[in-house]
């Protein structure tokens, strides 16, 4: 399994010292190259859920394994670099550098990974190819739809070819019209790159795009 979450917890300590239980996941597994739509209101724990899979944040008690690779038992330096090379995120606020031009904010993620400026920018630049952008390329975030935006936030994820891709929301502020487009072109760029796709949701017309669509509440305690 390229995603494995074994006795997941995560707790949270509220200012006046009590304890709020976030996620309580006794086992989850996501095959390689799937497409999982994971459904749950908003505040159940789906953000937590990604970032704990990322490595952004470790688990109050658990075990986390991505592509075999136990990242819950990595400190955060190691857990930075694995998620650089291995995991890519999409944003539902983008999260582009406003001051880089699109080309730019993709290839800054190859940076991080260690990948050299050359190659970064033949990669970036396929990249925004596949999402549309080739007359874009150039444009810097300001100048650039919330369509847009997301596409170039699309291919950011892709850039170092990832294990898993995660998207968090990510058509929380768009039109319906440019919702199905991403919905659509997600799918189609991490099974071209034969990456797994985990994406979070409370959007029915979203989980509708789905095969494999699973309740937050049904792999909970």
């Amino acid at each position: 399994m390229a995603i494995k979450l074994e006795d997941l917890r995560m707790t949270w300590r509220e200012p006046d010292g009590r304890e709020r239980h976030v996620l309580d996941v006794p086992l989850l597994e996501v095959p390689d190259a799937s497409q999982l739509c994971l459904v749950g209101h908003s505040g159940s724990g789906k953000t937590t859920l990604l970032n704990v899979i990322a490595g952004i944040v470790r688990p109050s008690a658990g075990r986390v394994f991505v592509g075999g690779e136990e990242i819950s038992a990595m400190g955060e330096a190691q857990r930075d670099l694995f998620r650089a090379r291995h995991v890519g995120y999409v944003f539902q606020t983008f999260n582009l550098l406003q001051g880089l031009t699109a080309v730019e904010n993709v290839m800054l993620a190859m940076s991080f990974a260690g990948v050299a400026a050359r190659p970064a920018r033949e990669r970036a630049e396929h990249l925004l190819d596949r999402v549309g952008l080739s007359e874009r390329r150039r444009a810097r975030p300001a100048t650039m739809s919330v369509g847009e935006q997301q596409r170039v936030a699309i291919a950011r994820a892709l850039a170092n070819r990832p294990m898993v891709v995660l998207a968090d929301e990510p058509t929380a502020n768009l039109d319906e019209r440019n919702a199905a487009e991403t919905i659509d072109l997600l799918r189609e760029t991490t099974s071209e790159e034969n990456s797994i796709l985990l994406l979070v949701t409370h959007d029915a017309e979203v989980r509708d795009r789905f095969d494999d669509v699973r309740e937050l509440r049904e792999i909970s305690r």
